[in-house]
């Protein structure tokens, strides 16, 4: 691989107020569709991973109602769904657009839910034993 074309390296990032359902809850990620039985969903193939937000009883009464980040690592998933061995921006920020999908069980709208995903590419100097972070991107 030449120096300056690595890999990359996609994260989706979850963001969501911690007590806003006042319970404990779980933000799952899917490439495609999405199965009735919440479940089944770890075990379902186009599972990507989840984001969990536990949550006291207590807790919410407190007050605080912090903005809680959490992160998801779908470049596996990725390359197994659609079966292309890059994970350049050219293909998959179209195929995230079309493809990329998150749910909460029992639960139809959380307001402050915001799914960002980014991408970094991953370099290879010369010499190096480790990639380093190259080029970053939203999308």
């Amino acid at each position: 691989m030449p120096p300056d074309e690595g890999p990359w390296d996609w994260t989706a990032q979850i963001q969501v107020k911690k007590y806003e359902l006042g319970c404990s809850f779980a933000v799952f990620l899917f490439l495609g569709g999405v199965l009735e039985d919440p479940a089944r969903w770890p075990l379902h193939q186009e599972y990507v991973g989840a984001r969990f937000e536990l949550n006291c009883a207590n807790c919410s009464r407190q007050g605080d109602d912090a903005d809680e980040r959490g992160f998801v690592q779908p470049g596996h998933a990725i390359i197994q769904h659609s079966q292309r061995r890059s994970l350049s921006p050219e293909f998959f920020v179209k195929y995230l657009t079309d493809n990329l999908q998150w749910c909460i069980p029992k639960v139809r709208y959380l307001h402050s839910l915001e799914v960002v995903v980014f991408a970094m590419s991953l370099n290879y100097p010369p010499g190096a034993l480790f990639a380093v972070e190259g080029e970053q991107g939203k999308l």
